[in-house]
C-alpha cells in the first residue's frame, strides 16, 4: 500500500492482479459479465485513489475495503438499471407517473406477458386461438363454436387439450426457473476476500 501511496504503477498493477479477478468474478455473477468490467474498472481507480489519499490506514483491511466499495459500485449499478428498464416499459405517451408504481412487478409483469406469448406461439394454431379467444378475447363459448364452426362438446375437448398443453410449458418453464435458482445457491457468495499486501 505505501507503493502505491507514493504513485508506484507497478505496485498498482500487483494489487489489480492479486484482488480484482474475484471482483470481477463476484460482479459478473450478480450484474452479468457485460457490465463486470465497467464495475470492476471503477472499484479499482475508486480504490486506487483512496490509497492515494490514505485510506485504508491499514493494509490488513484493504480487501474489507474493496469490498465495501464494490458494493458501493453494485448499488449505484443496480439502481440506473431500474431506471432505465423503467424508461423501456414506461408507455410512450405517458406524461404523469403514478409515484406508488412499483418498478418490479411492472417488470415481472412484462416479462410473463412475453412468456405466455411465446407460449402461445409454441401451441397449434387451433389450439392457440381457442386460448386467445376465450382468455384473452372474453368471447363466450357460443360465440366460439358459432365463429369457429364448432360444437359444444369440440370446444370443450379442444379447449382441454389446449390448457393441458399449455399447462405443461409453464411447468416445463417453472422447473427450468427452479433449477436456475438452485444453480446460483451452488456458486459461493463471498469470493471478495482477496489476499493482497501490495
Amino acid at each position: 500500500m505505501e507503493r502505491i501511496h507514493t504513485g508506484d504503477s507497478a505496485a498498482c498493477e500487483e494489487l489489480y492482479s492479486a484482488a480484482f479477478p474475484d471482483v470481477r468474478r463476484w460482479f459478473s455473477h450478480r450484474l452479468g459479465v457485460q457490465y463486470a468490467d465497467d464495475r470492476t474498472h471503477d472499484t479499482y481507480l475508486a480504490t486506487i485513489r483512496a490509497i492515494i489519499n490514505g485510506d485504508p490506514r491499514e493494509p490488513d483491511r484493504l480487501p474489507g475495503f474493496i469490498h465495501v466499495i464494490a458494493h458501493r459500485h453494485f448499488g449505484s449499478s443496480v439502481r440506473s438499471l431500474r431506471q432505465s428498464r423503467f424508461r423501456e416499459i414506461a408507455p410512450d405517451n405517458l406524461t404523469l407517473l403514478d409515484p406508488a408504481c412499483d418498478l418490479d412487478r411492472a417488470i415481472i409483469a412484462r416479462e410473463r406477458r412475453d412468456w405466455v406469448k411465446r407460449a402461445l406461439c409454441a401451441l397449434p394454431p387451433e389450439h392457440r386461438e381457442i386460448l386467445e379467444r376465450f382468455y384473452v378475447l372474453e368471447q363466450t363459448s357460443e360465440q366460439i363454436c358459432r365463429e369457429m364452426e364448432l360444437t359444444e362438446t369440440q370446444f370443450r375437448l379442444l379447449k382441454w387439450r389446449a390448457n393441458a398443453q399449455f399447462g405443461a410449458l409453464a411447468k416445463k418453464r417453472l422447473q427450468g426457473q427452479a433449477l436456475q435458482r438452485l444453480a446460483r445457491r451452488a456458486v459461493p457468495r463471498n469470493r471478495l476476500t482477496p489476499d493482497c499486501t501490495s
